[in-house]
């Protein structure tokens, strides 16, 4: 897999398409972008992404 740059991930985060959603968030996770995570929960419409998103940031501890 190509990696994707930022804007490209933001497009894809809201394609219809699953698998560029899901490989997105992975991309965020793999690339620590923290804040683009949390975007993914706060503004996307499918709850598998969202819950995605949320197991990628759970390996994180926020205190």
């Amino acid at each position: 897999m190509k990696p994707l740059h930022i804007e490209r991930v933001k497009k894809a985060i809201s394609d219809n398409d699953r698998r560029k959603r899901y490989r997105a968030v992975d991309w965020l996770a793999k690339h620590d972008n923290i804040n683009g995570l949390l975007d993914v929960m706060d503004n996307s419409r499918c709850d598998n992404t969202r819950l995605r998103a949320e197991v990628a940031l759970s390996k994180y501890n926020f205190k």
